[in-house]
C-alpha cells in the first residue's frame, strides 16, 4: 500500500471540559474505537492511547495532574487496532519530546517496550503522514527529519526498548528497590558491545527511577497493556513506588565525556522528573557532601586514572576532598564507589576503552566478582543497519583472527565504500550530510598530531591553519568541546574517537591514519604505536596496551555510521586489503 493509498488520519479537536467529553461521545468512533490522543496545555502535553476516547477523557478530567490541559486532540483512523495505537502512541511520545514544543507529563509506565506486529511498517508510514498534520495543528515545531536527527531524539528516555533491554530494565529496577528497602549497598555492571543500546537503557532506567521516586503514582489511572506486563514482573509495584518516594533518593547520572554529558543535559531539560537528576562529571560527583543514593555511570570505560586526567591539580584536589592520599593509584572509579551510598550501576564496554590511562579492565573484573554485586550483559545489536555480523567481522579482522571475506550484508541497504582518494570521500560525506539533513561526519584514528595547538622545541606555536596533510590536501581536527556530531561546521573537520564515541551518525567516513598498516609479508594488520599521537594513550612502557587502544579506537569509529561507512586508508596495502575482504559488499 503506497502513501497515497493509506487512509488519512483525522485529527479532531475538543475542549478539555465536561462539555468536550459529551461532544466526543457523539463521534461515531468516540466511545468504542482504538485511538491515540494528545492532551494539550500552554506548556505541557500528555500522549495516550485507549479503546474509548470518551471514557478515557472523563477519567483525565478527574485527575488533578491534568488540570492544566486545555484541549484534547483525538487521532482517528480506520486502520487503527490495539497494536498499532500502542506503537503510534510511543512514536508520538518520542518525537514530541525531541521536538521540544511541549514538556510531556508521560511516565515511563511500560509503553516503551518494542511492539512487533503484522504490518508494523505500514503504521510507521502512517505516522510519517500524521506528523505534518500535527505541525499544522501547532502541536509540533520541527520536521520529522529534523527531529530524528537531533541528539534529544536519539537519546530520548521514551525510546522503545527491545525485549532484551526491557527485561534487563525490569531486573535493574528490582535490584534498586531491594537495595533501597534493605539498605544493603550493591554495585551492578552492565556490559555490552557497540550498538547494543547501553546508553538508551541507562537513560530509560534513570527516568523510570526518577518517576517512581518523585511522587506517588495512581496506577489505576494508567491504561497500558505493556504496563500490566510490567506489574506482574515486579512484586507489588505500588509498594515499590511508595518506598522509593518516601526514601527521597538523591540520584546522579555520570557521563565522563564532556560532549555526551552536555547532550544528556539537553535531553533531561524539559522532563519534569529528570530536572532533579544531577548530570555530572566524575569530578562534579565528588563535590556533593555525603554523596548520592543512586549513581548511574554511562560509558564507564571512559573513567580515568591520574595519568589521563586533563588537570592533575584537579585530580589531586578531588582525592583530597574524598580522603584519598595515594592519588597516582586512585581512579575515578574509586570516586564513584566512595560517593555512591546504595546503588552503583556501571554501563561498560571493555572494547571501547581506547586509552592506556582509562581505568584498567582488571578493576571492573574485580567489581563483577565481588560478593553481592551483579553482572548483566546486552548482546543484541540495534544500531547499525549492517547488523551484528558487520561488527563481529571487524572485531576479528582488526586483530587478525579471520581470513574470511566480509559477511554479506548488502541486502540490508547498508552502504560500505572504500576510497583511493581521501578528498573524494570527504566530498561524498558532505553530500550525504545535505541529503540526510546532518549527522554525516569524517573521523580518523590518532595517526596525525594536533599541529595547530602544538609548539616546537623552542616553545613557539606552529604558524599554520591546518593539522595534517593527506595527498596534498590540508585537514583540521575538530575542537574538543565543539559538539562535533551536531555542529554544522563539523562536516568540514575531522573527528576523533573522543569526540564521536557515544554518538550515532547517519554516515561515517573513516580515515585509517598512520597508526595502522597492513604488512604484506606477514599477511596481518599491524598497529604502529610510534605514529600514535594520543598524549594520554602511551602510559608507561606497555606497548601491548597502546596497540590494543589503537585497534579498539578503529572498532569504535567503524561502528558510528547507522546507514553507511566510507573508508580511506593512508597505507595503500591496507586499503587494498580492505577492498579484497569487502569486495562482495562494496557499493560501486
Amino acid at each position: 500500500m503506497t502513501d497515497n493509498q493509506l487512509p488519512r488520519t483525522t485529527i479532531a479537536k475538543y475542549p478539555f471540559t465536561a462539555q468536550g467529553a459529551v461532544d466526543l461521545s457523539t463521534n461515531e468512533k468516540g466511545i468504542d474505537w482504538p485511538v491515540v490522543y494528545i492532551l494539550q496545555g500552554s506548556k505541557q502535553a500528555y500522549v495516550g492511547e485507549t479503546s474509548s476516547a470518551y471514557y478515557r477523557m472523563a477519567q483525565h478530567l478527574e485527575n488533578s495532574v491534568r488540570s492544566s490541559m486545555v484541549y484534547e486532540y483525538v487521532l482517528f483512523n480506520d486502520l487503527f487496532n490495539k497494536s498499532a495505537i500502542l506503537d503510534i502512541e510511543n512514536m508520538l511520545i518520542e518525537h514530541m519530546h525531541a521536538d521540544g514544543l511541549f514538556s510531556l507529563q508521560n511516565l515511563n509506565n511500560g509503553q516503551s517496550k518494542y511492539h512487533n506486529y503484522y504490518q508494523r511498517g505500514l503504521y510507521k508510514e502512517l505516522f510519517k503522514n500524521i506528523w505534518p498534520q500535527l505541525r499544522k495543528e501547532k502541536l509540533a515545531n520541527h520536521t520529522l527529519l529534523q527531529v530524528e536527527n537531533s541528539d534529544v531524539f536519539k537519546y530520548s528516555p521514551f525510546k522503545e526498548l527491545t525485549d532484551e533491554q526491557y527485561n534487563l530494565e525490569t531486573k535493574l529496577l528490582n535490584d534498586i528497590f531491594n537495595a533501597v528497602s534493605s539498605k544493603k549497598p550493591t554495585t551492578i555492571v552492565v556490559e555490552g558491545g557497540a550498538g547494543t543500546g547501553k546508553s538508551i537503557l541507562a537513560i530509560s532506567l534513570v527516568k523510570y527511577i526518577a518517576d517512581l521516586s518523585s511522587e506517588k503514582i495512581d496506577y489505576s489511572n494508567i491504561d497500558s497493556d505493556s504496563f500490566d506486563d510490567l506489574k506482574t514482573t515486579i512484586t507489588d509495584y505500588t509498594n515499590m513506588n511508595s518506598i522509593l518516594t518516601d526514601a527521597h533518593l538523591s540520584i546522579a547520572f555520570v557521563a565522563p565525556m564532556t560532549e555526551f554529558r552536555n547532550t544528556i543535559k539537553a535531553v533531561f531539560k524539559n522532563i519534569p522528573s529528570l530536572k532533579k537528576i544531577d548530570v555530572v562529571s566524575p569530578v562534579d560527583l565528588s563535590k556533593k557532601k555525603g554523596g548520592y543514593d543512586v549513581v548511574i555511570v554511562d560509558e564507564a570505560h571512559h573513567l580515568a586514572t591520574y595519568g589521563k586526567s586533563t588537570s592533575h591539580l584537579s585530580f589531586k584536589e578531588t582525592d583530597d576532598r574524598l580522603g584519598f592520599t595515594d592519588y597516582k593509584n586512585t581512579t575515578q572509579l574509586d570516586w564513584i564507589k566512595k560517593q555512591s551510598k546504595l546503588v552503583t550501576i556501571l554501563f561498560y564496554d571493555r572494547k571501547q576503552s581506547t586509552s592506556g590511562a582509562d581505568v584498567p579492565e582488571k578493576d571492573f573484573n574485580f567489581l563483577e566478582k565481588a560478593e553481592g554485586n551483579r553482572l548483566y550483559s546486552l548482546q543484541d545489536q540495534i544500531r547499525l543497519g549492517a547488523g551484528e555480523a558487520y561488527i563481529s567481522y571487524w572485531n576479528k579482522l582488526l586483530i587478525n583472527e579471520t581470513t574470511e571475506i566480509a559477511p554479506n550484508f548488502i541486502n540490508t541497504g547498508y552502504e560500505f565504500k572504500v576510497y583511493d582518494d581521501c578528498l573524494k570521500m570527504m566530498e561524498d560525506i558532505k553530500a550525504k550530510d545535505k541529503e540526510c539533513d546532518g549527522l554525516c561526519r569524517v573521523l580518523s584514528g590518532y595517526g596525525f598530531p594536533y599541529t595547530k595547538t602544538m609548539r616546537d622545541q623552542q616553545g613557539r606555536r606552529f604558524n599554520q591553519d591546518y593539522d595534517f596533510i593527506i595527498d596534498g590536501v590540508k585537514y583540521s581536527w575538530n575542537g574538543i568541546n565543539e559538539n562535533f556530531a551536531t555542529n554544522p561546521n563539523s562536516v568540514n573537520l575531522i573527528g576523533s574517537v573522543f569526540t564521536s564515541q557515544g554518538f550515532d551518525l547517519n554516515y561515517a567516513g573513516v580515515i585509517f591514519s598512520n597508526d595502522i598498516k597492513y604488512n604484506k609479508e606477514t599477511g596481518k594488520i599491524e598497529a604502529v604505536p610510534s605514529n600514535y599521537f594520543d598524549k594520554h594513550g602511551k602510559v608507561g612502557q606497555d606497548i601491548s596496551k597502546t596497540i590494543e587502544d589503537i585497534l579498539n579506537s578503529y572498532l569504535v569509529l567503524l561502528t558510528r555510521g547507522i546507514r553507511g561507512t566510507f573508508v580511506y586508508a593512508c597505507d595503500s596495502n591496507l586499503r587494498d586489503y580492505i577492498k579484497e575482504k569487502f569486495n562482495n559488499v562494496l557499493v560501486k
